[in-house]
């Protein structure tokens, strides 16, 4: 299978600064996947801004409506940049891998662009591109989220 690229942009009305405060803390992920999805992460995980790129990988669970357990998650962070940037790998029990990179940029004194991209590889073929749609709809929700906290609406990334 050929590797798939997924993109969604936004831009935000607040700062980058302000929206990293959000956006690097699991609270922040969850807000954004709410209230369809969750997920789960060990006690005392803190933002991704402290996470070391060496440091063990998280090992958690995507729930559907903050309780069923759909996949089980393992999370490395590869890099982060305070205020800009991550990227983090995650790979599920199915065997599916994405590599997550996230980039906040301003774009004036009040506006920044929340770009996300997400590259992976199925395992296996599903028909009319399942996979990317469920990534598609997911990211396309976790905007909208950021555009309904913070002001907002799509734009194509630069």
């Amino acid at each position: 299978m050929t590797e798939r690229e997924i993109v969604v942009a936004s831009l935000v009305h607040t700062p980058a600064r302000l929206v990293w405060r959000t956006v690097d803390t699991i609270d922040g992920i969850n807000r954004e996947l709410a209230p369809w999805l969750s997920l789960t992460v060990p006690t005392g995980h803190g933002p991704l801004e402290a996470a070391e790129p060496d440091a063990p990988p998280v090992r958690s669970w995507l729930l559907a409506f903050g309780v069923v357990p759909i996949a089980r998650v393992v999370i490395r962070v590869e890099r982060v940049t305070a205020c800009h940037e991550f990227v983090e790998t995650l790979e599920t029990v199915l065997r599916l891998r994405f590599r997550h990179e996230r980039r906040l940029r301003d774009v004036g004194p009040a506006w920044c662009q929340v770009v996300d991209r997400l590259r992976f590889r199925p395992r296996f073929a599903l028909p009319g591109s399942w996979i990317d749609q469920i990534v598609l709809r997911v990211f396309v929700h976790r905007h909208r989220r950021l555009q309904q906290a913070f002001g907002g609406h799509f734009v194509e990334p630069t």
